[in-house]
This record gives structure tokens, sequence and C-alpha cells, in this order.
């Protein structure tokens, strides 16, 4: 299942499959909502909201808060944020991310392990991983998983993929191109428009997001690997200046390795060093930062959104960059969109990955969540 818009996975035509879809919907953006708010937000009769309400109760999906109940306006009700998990996972150019996160989307538990032997051996290496992570959140049970990967990038096919998890975990698992997910993940709280999310960290990209009142959807996923930049910096397809090889953090902490101003190629360093007062290691990250304002407004120029997001960690790792990079942007263009940057911070990919896991459970919740009720943590 490759997924560009999560609130469009219907996989059964059922009434209650739909109710159930919409009421959780707005259940995941808005928090507590009672019977009443459901149906003026979900746009359904009372009597399918009742419904699919005790539906849900009944499976574990949904919790009352007689808590929080607000004078006569009835129970709150919320997503069970402890019951149930989802695995997500992120296969980066460098890194293997697993999260677990609950019904909400909400990352609960994270690791990452680099590949020294490669992304396909760390494959059969998740379920592992995950049924570990799980057995330290007692109580859960994992109800579904999502993949997400710059597939081209790493040589894999999304099919296969989460066909090979879905055997290891016993889970239907769904999957995305990592910046679909990230878009995904980033603008569903955002008004309707456009919003052009531009991504940097190994790799460099972006994505668009069309957001509707009750969908968002990504139309468009873009490379910017070779997008020219002036630089000298050689890049394996024979040019020079290739954005990738001149922002991408591993390119730039292999440069400060060779110039000598870090004793590792890891970009922590260079952050670290730059902090520290270090100059050449603040001009490095600073050049850095004009290229990535500009390339972020070259592609607004032709996508033409109505907001912009930069993320990822080449993006927002070193904060007195961040001056320089929306100055750049700036002056760029003559008239930019409005530029904000990701507020998913450095838990970006296993936010995402979870985000995306979510898709088979909004699908049909009865179901699948139905036929985890009473299965053992990690159990198939």
């Amino acid at each position: 299942m490759i997924i560009s818009n999560l609130t469009c996975l219907l996989i059964n035509g059922a009434v209650v499959t739909r109710s159930a879809q919409r009421i959780l919907d707005q259940a995941r953006g808005y928090g507590l909502l009672t019977t009443d708010e459901l149906v003026r937000r979900t746009g359904l009769t009372r009597s399918d909201v009742t419904s699919t309400v005790e539906a849900l109760l009944a499976t574990g999906v949904l919790r009352e808060r007689a808590d929080q109940r607000r004078g006569d306006g009835g129970t709150p009700l919320q997503i069970d944020p402890d019951r149930f998990a989802t695995i997500g996972i992120h296969l980066g150019r460098r890194l293997t991310t697993v999260g677990i996160g609950d019904l909400a989307g909400r990352v609960v538990s994270t690791r990452s392990v680099s590949h020294h032997e490669g992304v396909e051996r760390n494959l059969d290496r998740i379920t592992p991983w995950a049924h570990r992570m799980l057995a330290e959140l007692p109580g859960r049970v994992a109800v579904s998983a999502g993949v997400v990967a710059p597939w081209r990038d790493l040589g894999l096919d999304p099919d296969r993929t989460s066909a090979t998890l879905a055997s290891g975990l016993g889970l239907p698992v769904a999957a995305a191109h990592h910046l679909a997910a990230l878009a995904l993940t980033e603008t569903r709280q955002h008004s309707s428009g456009r919003t052009l999310f531009v991504y940097g960290r190994d790799t460099v990209g972006f994505a668009v997001a069309e957001d509707r009142e009750s969908s968002t959807t990504v139309t468009r996923v873009g490379r910017l690997t070779h997008v020219a930049t002036g630089s000298a910096t050689p890049c394996d397809c024979g040019r020079q200046g290739c954005l990738e090889v001149t922002v991408g953090d591993h390119a730039v902490a292999l440069r400060a390795h060779r110039d000598g101003l870090i004793t590792e190629d890891a970009i922590g360093e260079l952050y670290t060093a730059a902090i520290a007062g270090n100059f050449r290691a603040h001009a490095l990250l600073t050049q850095r930062a004009e290229t990535l304002g500009a390339v972020a407004a070259q592609v607004q120029r032709t996508v033409r959104p109505d907001r912009v997001i930069l993320a990822g960690q080449a993006f927002t790792s070193y904060r007195p960059a961040l001056e320089v990079i929306t100055r750049s942007y700036a002056s760029t263009v003559t008239d930019p969109a409005p530029v904000t940057f990701s507020r998913l911070g450095g838990g970006m990919q296993s936010s995402s990955a979870c985000t995306i896991a979510l898709g088979p459970v909004y699908a049909d919740p009865l179901a699948v969540v139905g036929d985890r009720v009473g299965q053992p943590v990690g159990g198939r």
C-alpha cells in the first residue's frame, strides 16, 4: 500500500468504516471531543456517530474521559494513547530509525542504527528491534506498521520491502516516499492551500501538499540532488557543485574533516565546534545555510505555494544559521511565500514513519484493531 493521502485509504465501503475514519481523523486533530462536537465536525448523523463511537470504545480505540467533562456537554472522548501501538520504520541513506507510536501518531519510543552492513541487512533486524522496544512499553499491542524511505536512492522497491516487513512483523505495513510522509506529518494542521516542503539532510528534495478541509494530499515529490550550486565540490555524476554533495550532512562533515576542522567525519562534531566558537566551522555552516535558502527560494518560484516549510537536520540543526537561511531565501525571490521551519525537530524521521503506519488503521479501524484485540504484545 503506497500512501500519498492519509484520509483516502478506504478499503471497505461500509458506512461504519467511513464513519470510524472520520471520527478518528477529528479525534486525532482536536484531542478531546464530545459526541455533540463529533457530530458537528464530521457531518455525520447523530445515530452514525453514536453507533460508531460505541464500536470504537468496545475495541479500545477510543476511551472516555469523565475527568475532563465540561458542564452538560457530555463526556469527552479521546484516542486511547496507551493500549495500541504502531511501528514506524524510516530507512535513510545512513541510518535505520524505528519508532513506536500511538494511534494519534505521537511517537513514544525511537531508536536509530547505522547502516554499517547495508540497509538490506538492517531489514532482517527490524522485527526483533521492534519487539524489544514494545517489550519496554508493557500493555501496548502493535496493530500496524509503516515504512518510508528515499526508495530510488537506496535501490529498494517499496512493495517488496513492505511485504518483507509484513511477513516478519505479522502486521499490515504501509509504504510511502519519505518526503511525502514528512509532508503529510508536517502539514496536517495547516489551513487550506498549497504547502511546499523542502527537506535537507543527507538527501535533498521537496514535496508539495494540497491541504483541503478534510484531507491533505501530496501531489508532487522531487529530488534536488543535482541542482547546480556553483561550488567546486565534485559529484559522482561527473560534474561539480551538485546540491547534495555541497550541502548534505555527510558531505559537509567529510569536507570539514578533510580540512582539519573536526577529528572525524560526523556532522554533530562540526556543530559542536561552531557553537564553541570555531570561526571556520561556523563559516562552513553559514555558507551551507546561504545555499539552502537560495535553493528553497528557487523551488518556491516554480511551485508558487501558499507557504514554505523547511525541514531536515541540514536546515534546522545549527540554530545560528536559521536567520541566514531565511535571509537568503527572502533575497532570492521578489515575492516570497511565508517560510517557517519544521515543528518536528530531530524526531521527524520516526514521526513521519509512524504517521504512515496509521494508514491501515484509519482505513478500517474496527477490522485492523479488532483483529489484534487479545493478542500478546509483539505477537501475531
